[in-house]
C-alpha cells in the first residue's frame, strides 16, 4: 500500500510482515499485493 513505512515501528510491522528475533522485517512483493509482473519500477518514467 502507498505510504507504508516498514521498520519504524516493530509491533505494527509484526501485524502484516514477518519480524525476527533481532528486528529484521521480512517483505515480499506478495506481502505487499505485489508480484514480479506487476511491481512498478520506481524509476520508471
Amino acid at each position: 500500500e502507498d505510504g507504508t513505512i516498514i521498520g519504524k515501528d516493530l509491533e505494527q510491522d509484526k501485524k502484516r510482515f514477518y519480524v525476527t528475533d533481532s528486528g529484521i522485517v521480512l517483505v515480499t512483493m506478495e506481502m505487499l499485493g505485489q508480484d514480479m509482473y506487476t511491481a512498478k519500477d520506481p524509476l520508471a518514467d
